[in-house]
């Protein structure tokens, strides 16, 4: 992959390293020879739809389909990791 993408043995270790950590991800930007690990801010609705953690995955599509909405299935999940405010 490394190849692939063009990254070199310590940007791979960089890509490896990458964490969430609460309600913040990681993320590794490179532009020509530069490559950069930047911390952002992720909204909980983003979280629920980009989170790779298959227990979370699991949740949501439990919750879109007892609502039958999509939407209405996210808000669900958002509501009851952050409370009512997170909406």
């Amino acid at each position: 992959m490394g190849k692939f993408l063009g990254l070199s043995d310590l940007e791979l270790e960089k890509y490896a390293g990458l964490q969430q950590q609460g309600g913040y991800r990681a993320v590794l930007t490179k532009a020509m020879n530069a490559a950069h690990v930047w911390r952002v801010a992720v909204s909980a609705w983003a979280h629920a739809l980009l989170t790779a953690q298959p227990d979370e995955r699991d949740r949501i599509t439990q919750r879109m389909e007892a609502q039958g909405d999509a939407v209405r299935g996210i808000r669900a999940w958002v509501q009851s990791q952050h409370g009512a405010t997170a909406v």
